[in-house]
């Protein structure tokens, strides 16, 4: 229960911090290059990368490899694709 937990917080702050990230960009091309605002934005932005969306996603595929092989079976095993297969096509949107 705790790993799922982790999961879905992580995914939130990931989801946060991917709606954010544009907000940022925005303002920042409303700023005048190489102003002490521009600088500003090239920290937050950088920063919300750096600190929160990498972690967070690295967080959702770690516990993702955790939870999956617990989850129970859906199907049966002839119509079920390899393992890694139904991992990257879960994975694939978080990107």
């Amino acid at each position: 229960p705790w790993i799922l937990a982790l999961h879905i917080v992580s995914m939130i702050a990931w989801m946060a911090g991917m709606l954010y990230l544009p907000r940022l960009f925005v303002y920042h091309a409303g700023t005048m290059p190489g102003s002490e605002a521009s600088e500003i934005f090239k920290v937050m932005e950088r920063r919300l990368l750096r600190a929160i969306i990498n972690p967070a996603i690295a967080s959702n595929w770690i516990d993702i490899e955790l939870i999956a092989p617990s989850s129970p079976k859906l199907y049966t095993e002839e119509e079920v694709p390899p393992y890694w297969l139904a991992n990257v096509y879960v994975h694939a949107g978080s990107y």
